[in-house]
């Protein structure tokens, strides 16, 4: 049986007088952080199961089991992945020096702050989830249809370590009384959410995808980095490669061969492969040329954004190219990956494992809420 945890669920009904001063809201997210590392770190789960009821943990693992069946592109190790990502952020250290410089105490003023969560991977809201209640401020949040179950199961242990949190934590369909939003959707969302919400404090966040540069002297290893930057979370986030510059006559077998060695279960993955179907059979009907693997389909298109299951790929003649292509794209590129100095802001094979301080769209959310007032 597939156990979900509705919003309502959430024992958030208890109020207290008393702030959390950032200590205590460090402590609180560092406890989280070690009760997550149980899922990702066998060998630390027995401490971690020390800090919470065993009931909980046999719930999140029901949870992460079975998320598939409530949506498909939600699997175990994509969960897991997730997870992993974010118990990194969330050890004391780098959770003090991330906020370090901003001054948040329990002096500051509390304001309500909207969060509208996209859903296209496990969790991509919690950065938000995470600076909000660092900030001292409270969270409204507004889910996506497509995640509904995982962000309040996370405040649900948050909570547990300190109940204090339970009066800075609500979810809601709709965002009213709120002092500023921060929303994450499509473009043709992105001109409602600033029609709505344009008169608070904002940000509004758009599509945007990543592309990478190769120099044709990329590494095996870093070519496999590559390919785990085009195809983890089956390319569906902001940060998976869609376009990739390549030097003149590269040979495209060294992107197909670690696509095929790594990736080839996409091939049992029903809603990919139905996706790799329909774009095989667009572009057919259009005599569109493209080559593929079987688990992927390359495309030779200098656009930054493409279907899932495709990439785009170009060929430069000179980096001035490039660098003119960012320029013009600067507003929906999130990372450029490789390894060329003043071009590449993000390593072969980190793409899908930003640091705390890699905020999206390059907007320091936490700078945006210290000046909420």
């Amino acid at each position: 049986m597939f156990l979900l945890i509705s919003p309502a669920n959430i024992a958030l009904t208890c109020c207290f007088s008393k702030k959390m001063n950032l200590s205590d809201r460090i402590e609180a997210f560092a406890l989280l952080g070690e009760f997550l590392q149980s899922f990702t770190q066998e060998e630390k789960k027995n401490d971690a199961l020390g800090c919470f009821e065993e009931a909980l943990c046999k719930e999140f693992s029901e949870i992460i089991e079975n998320y598939h069946h409530y949506n498909g592109w939600f699997d175990k190790a994509n969960i897991k992945r997730a997870i992993e990502g974010i118990s990194k952020w969330l050890e004391r250290d780098t959770l003090v020096r991330f906020t370090e410089k901003y001054n948040f105490n329990q002096n500051t003023s509390s304001k309500n702050v909207g969060l509208i969560l996209a859903g296209n991977i496990p969790l991509v809201g919690f950065h938000d989830f995470l600076c909000v209640l660092l900030s001292g401020h409270k969270a409204i949040i507004k889910q996506s249809s497509n995640d509904l179950y995982l962000m309040p199961f996370i405040a649900k242990l948050l909570i547990k370590q300190n109940p204090f949190f339970s009066n800075h934590i609500d979810f809601s369909d709709r965002l009213n009384n709120i002092d500023a939003v921060i929303a994450t959707g499509s473009n043709n969302s992105s001109r409602y959410f600033k029609s709505y919400f344009g008169h608070i404090p904002h940000i509004i966040r758009t599509n945007r995808k990543s592309m990478a540069v190769l120099t044709g002297n990329e590494s095996k290893e870093e070519l496999i980095g590559l390919t785990n930057d085009i195809l983890l979370y089956y390319g569906l986030g902001c940060r998976n490669i869609s376009l990739v510059f390549i030097p003149p006559n590269y040979n495209l077998n060294l992107l197909f061969e670690p696509v095929f060695n790594f990736f080839s279960y996409l091939q049992h993955h029903k809603k990919y492969m139905n996706n790799l179907d329909y774009n095989r059979a667009v572009y057919s009907l259009n005599k569109i040329p493209f080559t593929e693997n079987g688990v992927l389909m390359l495309r030779n298109q200098k656009e930054l954004f493409a279907p899932v299951a495709v990439l785009n790929y170009a060929e430069y003649q000179h980096l001035e190219e490039v660098k003119e292509f960012i320029e013009l794209n600067k507003n929906n590129i999130q990372c450029v990956v490789g390894k060329i100095e003043k071009i590449c802001n993000t390593s072969l094979g980190d793409a899908q494992f930003p640091k705390i301080s890699n905020f999206s769209d390059d907007i320091d959310t936490l700078q945006f809420l210290k000046n909420v007032e």
